[in-house]
């Protein structure tokens, strides 16, 4: 789960490409120079765990799953397809590493508190080659 109870330090830098099709969703599509460079985060590995029916504790809702996420400070213009905007973002963490990620949503952590940051839910994508 996301760290609610501490800002996260954002020791890396990432680039940030804008507009991305959802045709796009698995690979890297975009080239020239990103929207966003030089910007500070965390990639993160998160882990969701399942929840139980309080009726019937037997019971599973939901289901459990892992994925990589990516914390930013507040006020980061990060896009995802669940946002309903026209191109999701894909995002270079480390910056200058050629490991991609597109941004399926972007969530607000400790809304509200003043440790509040943003996180990124990102899918793995390929290089296209040549890239």
């Amino acid at each position: 789960m996301a760290k609610t109870h501490a800002l996260p330090v954002f020791p890396s830098r990432c680039n940030v490409w804008r507009g991305v099709s959802a045709a796009d969703l698995y690979v890297v599509s975009n080239t020239g120079a990103p929207a966003l460079a030089d910007q500070p985060c965390e990639l993160v590995y998160q882990h969701w765990g399942s929840v139980n029916s309080i009726l019937n504790p037997a019971q599973t809702i939901g289901a459990a799953g892992a994925g990589l996420g990516i914390y930013f400070p507040v006020g980061t213009d990060i896009r995802g397809v669940a946002d309903g905007s026209t191109g999701f973002d894909t995002v270079e963490c480390p910056s200058g590493s050629r490991r991609f990620y597109n941004v399926i949503d972007t969530l607000p952590v400790a809304l509200g508190f003043p440790n509040e940051f943003l996180l990124a839910i990102v899918l793995p994508v390929e290089l296209p080659t040549p890239f």
